[in-house]
């Protein structure tokens, strides 16, 4: 059946829902957002053993003297934690359901 601004209302892959401007297959704008959700909470989950040891090597690693590789390491650490979650996080959207 159209609604009323002329485009097909197609049902959710997932949950089933009814809604206009998504395609056969797709999931719908609730269920896209809970999976976004739940693949940036994987991502921080994994991101925090990865950022302590990062941060455990430095500390180790890194003379007490030399306070600008000691800034770099923290640099380090801190980008480290960044891109480990996002990548962790693209790739659960891939595969959480």
């Amino acid at each position: 059946m159209q609604s009323h601004d002329g485009f097909l209302e197609v049902p959710c892959a997932r949950c089933g829902r009814k809604g206009a401007k998504i395609h056969w297959g797709d999931v719908c704008p609730v269920c896209r957002e809970e999976k976004i959700r739940r693949a940036r909470r994987i991502g921080r989950l994994a991101a925090i053993p990865s950022t302590i040891a990062v941060g455990a090597w430095v500390l180790l690693s890194v003379p007490p003297d030399v306070t600008l590789a000691r800034i770099y390491g923290m640099v380090a650490v801190i980008a480290t934690y960044i891109l480990v979650r996002r990548i962790v996080s693209r790739i659960a959207q891939d595969f959480v359901k």
